[in-house]
């Protein structure tokens, strides 16, 4: 299973999304690759996995946005000779590196703070994925998760709420 962890809205929890998620599957005996798309690299520093660098904010600059590059990631999993798990941690906008994240995962996992900003941004992804599933000819599975959830404030509810309406 390949799991992108992505949202456009930045400081919602990605990076600590991506990294329980490879602790939970490594605690649970799977073998768990964590791959680093966000040129900030805070992931880069921990596991098993393929580093971030801060060069990678000029990909979207040198490649442009063509197929090829957009199949870059998926076509080199493939080409590994054990697919296993793989958990993708995101940059925090729509670019490259987070369409190749997009178009290699058999999932999207979309961390919201539970603020209506963030709310805003999941609502955001919605669109974006809708978008993207006639280009990749599939339904993008997805699913939402609430972070940062405070129960001393009723904003937390209130999100809370609206996620489950939306």
């Amino acid at each position: 299973m390949r799991i992108a962890v992505f949202n456009q809205k930045g400081g919602v929890g990605k990076t600590t999304t991506a990294l329980n998620l490879g602790a939970a599957l490594a605690r649970s005996e799977r073998e768990v690759l964590l791959i680093d798309l966000d040129p900030q690299a805070h992931l880069s520093g921990i596991g098993r996995f393929i580093p971030a660098h801060a060069e990678l904010i000029k990909v979207d600059s040198v490649f442009g946005k063509g197929p090829n590059i957009l199949n870059k990631l998926n076509a080199g999993l493939a080409g590994t000779a054990e697919p296993g798990n793989a958990v993708i941690d995101c940059c925090p906008f729509l670019g490259v590196l987070s369409l190749n994240a997009v178009f290699a995962a058999d999932r999207v996992l979309v961390p919201v703070s539970s603020d209506f900003l963030s709310l805003r941004g999941a609502l955001q992804i919605e669109r974006t994925l809708a978008a993207l599933e006639p280009v990749l000819r599939r339904r993008v599975e997805r699913r939402y998760l609430l972070t940062r959830f405070d129960r001393r404030r009723n904003m937390s509810f209130e999100v809370q709420k609206r996620m489950r309406d939306h």
